[in-house]
């Protein structure tokens, strides 16, 4: 499992103007940015991930995040079995609100990725 992100994000601002960000550099959360983002979406960099988009309502601030599942186990080659799923959406009125992607293409929407635990056994 390669722990580089299989995605880079797009911000629209108010204004219609696009911003790429990516989500490995450091200070890619550019508060004025975000303030202004009224739509929030990942992009992938590898065939085989969809494009999620979540729209940013009035006074939302968009949100990122990518949680790595792993089994104890290894495949033959001793790499580790696992994977990353990757979650944007945005923080309202002290409420999260997230929408999942998952390797094998799945969207959820939900505080956690349920799909997440049914993929790593099935590994």
């Amino acid at each position: 499992m390669s722990d580089e992100f299989v995605y880079t994000a797009e911000a629209v601002t108010d204004d219609g103007e696009s911003h790429v960000l990516d989500l490995e550099e450091h200070g890619w959360a550019d508060k004025e940015l975000l303030a202004r983002t009224v739509r929030w979406s990942i992009v992938p960099k590898v065939a085989g991930w969809p494009i999620v988009v979540v729209h940013i309502p009035t006074g939302g601030k968009p949100i990122f995040k990518s949680r790595v599942f792993r089994r104890m186990s290894m495949y033959l080659d001793g790499t580790p079995t696992g994977f990353r799923c990757y979650a944007i959406g945005y923080f309202l009125s002290g409420k999260s609100y997230w929408t999942w992607v998952l390797p094998n293409g799945a969207i959820e929407v939900g505080e956690d990725p349920v799909l997440a635990d049914a993929l790593l056994r099935n590994l």
